[in-house]
């Protein structure tokens, strides 16, 4: 499928001269290419008008991958990120060795996850900086007078990151 550059952030990026990498999670999206799902897929999938059931379907047949291939969350974060990483640095050289990571639902829950550890063990996350858009945080049980600003934050992600990477050599 082609996106054109103004409807593709990812694009976007890549014509403003970042290196620029999309990350599936393993068993999710183009990573399965390759795997036999041929026991999972229901033909009658692609024509079934009722979505509700079968977005309950796709989510058992996640669950069972996960029991079939023996990974899971943990994986991700302890096995994936860190080897992802290091293949993205391997292969772009940022100048000062560090990413601009930019997370995505899960992805952005594994940055925030990767973050959280980094900090608690003291070490180096190897980014410069993150973003994380549709992560399914809950800040409603916050007592942080800050949650009274996260309806500003709409307004406010786009022209911030836009602003840092103004002022971050690109690529």
């Amino acid at each position: 499928m082609q996106i054109h550059v103004q409807s593709s952030f990812a694009r976007f990026m890549y014509s403003q001269g970042y290196d620029t990498w999309i990350i599936e999670l393993r068993g999710a999206g183009l990573s399965t290419q390759g795997m036999d799902f041929g026991q999972y897929i229901d033909p009658l999938d692609s024509i079934s008008q009722r979505k509700d059931f079968y977005a309950l379907k796709d989510m058992q047949k996640q669950l069972d991958l996960i029991s079939k291939y023996d990974w899971d969350f943990d994986n991700y974060l302890e096995e994936d990120v860190p080897a992802v990483m290091e293949y993205i640095k391997d292969k772009s050289e940022p100048k000062d060795g560090k990413l601009l990571a930019i997370g995505h639902s899960m992805g952005s829950i594994l940055l925030y996850a990767m973050l959280s550890r980094c900090g608690y063990e003291g070490k180096d996350s190897g980014l410069a900086a993150v973003t994380t858009l549709a992560s399914s945080l809950d800040y409603m049980s916050s007592r942080s007078s800050l949650k009274l600003l996260l309806p500003l934050a709409v307004d406010l992600v786009y022209p911030c990151i836009i602003e840092f990477l103004n002022h971050h050599d690109a690529a």
